[in-house]
């Protein structure tokens, strides 16, 4: 490669790193607001639960954290094995990460009907707003990161490799990280304290 192309996919991956960077911040100020409304909200009521709400079993939210934990090391895995030039291993971890970033939306479905079952309904008042709100818009950013991930599905498909390849899976990485720490937030704070 000249210098030429050399500086070209610095500044391409220059570009892309910024992109994700504002993207990431962007969507940590939304939940920083949500939090922060929670708080304000949790602050205000003396008993928690609120009167006339159960505390909700910990077993799908913990199952869908340990889902999504491993969802996020298959993709940092991915990741490496890419960097070793192991394109069998790369396709191989690239599908486990698609089949759990799959299994955390079906966990998400089943949590939304644990808490109808447990008689929590969105229109039951701020606490259940707040719990499906919270889990509504993070369900929307974990199908966000999913297209990312479809996005890199051509060039794992076609065993093809090449700095765009890098910058994509990069980039989707952080992304998926990102809702990892979101989601193991938003147990701690909703669901277990």
């Amino acid at each position: 490669m000249t210098t030429g192309t050399n500086e070209i996919l610095i500044a391409e991956k220059e570009r892309a790193d910024l992109a994700m960077t504002v993207t990431l911040v962007s969507f940590a100020m939304l939940f920083a607001t949500l939090f922060l409304m929670y708080a304000v909200f949790r602050s205000a009521n003396p008993v928690w639960p609120p009167m006339g709400f159960a505390k909700t079993s910990l077993l799908l939210p913990n199952l869908s954290l340990a889902i999504i934990f491993f969802s996020s090391l298959f993709l940092h895995t991915t990741q490496r094995m890419y960097q070793l030039g192991n394109s069998r291993k790369v396709s191989y971890f690239y599908y486990l990460t698609l089949i759990f970033a799959l299994a955390f939306v079906g966990i998400q479905f089943l949590i939304w009907k644990q808490l109808k079952l447990d008689g929590i309904y969105l229109d039951s008042g701020i606490f259940a707003s707040i719990i499906y709100g919270f889990t509504w818009i993070h369900c929307a950013h974990v199908v966000m990161g999913f297209l990312g991930l479809l996005y890199c599905f051509p060039m794992i498909r076609a065993k093809y490799a090449n700095h765009n390849f890098s910058i994509r899976l990069s980039n989707v990485a952080k992304f998926w990280h990102f809702l990892g720490i979101i989601w193991f937030l938003m147990i701690l704070f909703i669901f277990v304290l």
